[in-house]
């Protein structure tokens, strides 16, 4: 049985050595290993550099079912395809299947790989753009009294942030990769990425209309607040001011 195939076959046992009275001279049984002193030393002694432990499994499988070619001589090598010599066939289980089952199972596992692969750079990409803007919530916590508090809060939309920016960027690049072989998935991948980063850039125009607003509202209520104060005229200038200050501002400035 080709000894590439036997990590498929999963089912073994340890086999416990039959020498516990009668071993050799520097050989000492411990239940299912076996223990070589160096230089034939006591087997009582402590461990040195040099003594060996060995241990013996045994295959306990009544069925092996085997994908693979079988060559000249007998012996069952990797079947390589004719699309790409880099891909073989080389499969085994510990149980009677067809091929039909051998294939079906082998193609579960790929797939199981693959959703876990893409899972794992799903969460690398996003854990990366949150450990680049980590920097803003230890920033915010150095506030006096209210800093714990704060960089937790700013914690809390960097990580946001870096989940919708780092689903966005994976999405785009799979559905770039995608679009070639699979557009039917490749595309909508790329539409769902487009509309996280509208809804990034609607909610960073939001903000920006907002704070525009403060800005331009700010004046006209504090003008709308001096015209509502009782005005009169300055005895030095001329110049209107409120009736409760002497004088205005700018010959306040001057005195």
């Amino acid at each position: 049985f080709p000894s590439d195939l036997l990590s498929s076959v999963v089912s073994s046992r340890a086999v416990n050595p039959n020498c516990t009275q009668n071993c050799p001279e520097g050989v000492h049984a411990v239940g299912d290993t076996l223990r070589f002193k160096f230089n034939n030393e006591p087997v009582s002694g402590p461990d040195k550099i040099g003594d060996m432990r060995q241990t013996f499994h045994i295959e306990t499988a009544d069925f092996a079912s085997v994908l693979a070619r079988q060559s000249a001589g007998g012996q069952l090598v990797p079947w390589p395809s004719s699309y790409d010599k880099d891909y073989t066939i080389f499969l085994a289980t510990d149980k009677a299947a067809t091929a039909d089952e051998m294939f079906t199972s082998a193609e579960q596992d790929n797939a199981a790989l693959t959703w876990a692969l893409r899972l794992i750079t799903c969460i690398c990409t996003c854990a990366g753009i949150f450990f680049l803007l980590q920097p803003l919530s230890i920033i915010a916590s150095w506030v006096p009294c209210i800093g714990p508090l704060l960089g937790d809060l700013v914690e809390m939309v960097v990580c946001g942030v870096a989940c919708a920016i780092g689903s966005m960027c994976w999405l785009m690049v799979a559905g770039f990769v995608w679009v070639a072989y699979r557009p039917y998935i490749g595309i909508p991948l790329l539409l769902v990425s487009c509309g996280l980063a509208g809804w990034l850039f609607f909610l960073r125009g939001k903000g920006m209309e907002r704070k525009k607003f403060d800005l331009e509202s700010a004046p006209d209520d504090a003008g709308k607040e001096m015209e509502e104060r009782p005005m009169n005229f300055c005895g030095q200038c001329g110049a209107r001011k409120p009736v409760d200050l002497p004088v205005c501002r700018a010959c306040a400035d001057q005195e």
